[in-house]
């Protein structure tokens, strides 16, 4: 068994591994020189590893190199704010099986953050070419997003990163109720949810967002709704069923 270095230990994903220079160097290059100082994508570092021969030291490079940047991140070691891009997270994708639940939770919350910036909307906008496979994407990639409980969920969406997902009511219902931030002006998110035949009462109900956009952009749905029963006013509404915790 190899016993890691106090150096090592400054780039390894986990000392629960043996290491050698040749491993490390790489790792390091990745994590001090092509991420902070030439501000590469990781999918582009990786790819430079790769085509210099590094994965001859690392027998899973990705994997590692993925856990590297995570650990790095968590450790506070990056030195840097991460620019990501939608090939990153594919990158991400591809070796999820291989990292453990700090990593997770860590890319999970830099996901969300991507997706809420203007730059990582845009980008998964066009990620499937048109507008329309908007939902599709954010669906291709939900194993990351939606990894990390709590934690991840108190980051709180724009209203506006919910439009024109063309899902289903049940996902949706949960992207609402986990992930968005409902108390703000929600009028245009009302509008969509209107159009794709999902403001349901229980769910106008549960968001005191939804149902004070409903005045504005569909009072004679609220009124219709609150008259029969159906539609409760804030504090008195149902509240979104928990979810059960990732695994």
């Amino acid at each position: 068994m190899t016993i890691c270095s106090k150096a090592q230990r400054s780039w390894t994903p986990s000392c629960r591994r043996s290491w050698t220079p040749g491993q490390g160097f790489s790792l390091n290059i990745l994590t001090s020189v092509f991420l902070p100082k030439y501000k590469m994508s990781l999918a582009t570092a990786v790819q430079k590893l790769e085509e210099a021969g590094f994965g001859r030291y690392v027998k899973a490079l990705r994997t590692e190199a993925v856990a590297a940047v995570a650990l790095s991140a968590i450790k506070k070691r990056l030195g840097i704010t991460m620019r990501w891009y939608l090939e990153d997270f594919e990158l991400v994708l591809g070796e999820w099986s291989g990292l453990d639940d700090d990593a997770r939770t860590w890319l999970a919350k830099e996901f969300l953050r991507f997706w809420q910036s203007r730059a990582g909307e845009d980008e998964l906008r066009a990620g499937g070419g048109v507008d329309k496979q908007y939902g599709k994407t954010l669906l291709r990639f939900k194993t990351i997003w939606s990894h990390g409980g709590p934690a991840v969920r108190n980051l709180k969406l724009d209203p506006a990163k919910a439009i024109g997902l063309g899902w289903g009511y049940k996902e949706v219902e949960e992207l609402l109720c986990d992930y968005v931030d409902v108390t703000c002006d929600c009028a245009t998110l009302v509008e969509d949810l209107l159009q794709a035949e999902h403001l349901k009462p229980q769910l106008v109900s549960a968001h005191e967002g939804l149902l004070s956009a409903c005045i504005d952009v569909c009072p004679d749905f609220l009124v219709g709704k609150m008259l029969v029963g159906q539609i409760s006013l804030p504090g008195q509404g149902q509240l979104c069923p928990p979810r059960p915790p990732q695994t």
